[in-house]
């Protein structure tokens, strides 16, 4: 029992790993693009 059980949490260790800073970095990304859309279109908006 305790082997596949290593195995399955060493797995799913491996995979947060791995998937934490993707998944932190999209978040980041998101973020980004969105407060830059805002200030574009606040300059359109001064523009006008």
């Amino acid at each position: 029992m305790t082997g596949p059980t290593v195995a399955t949490l060493t797995a799913l260790t491996l995979g947060l790993q791995v998937a934490a800073p993707v998944v932190f970095v999209g978040i980041v990304a998101g973020v980004v693009i969105v407060d830059y859309a805002d200030r574009l279109d606040d300059r359109q908006q001064v523009d006008r």
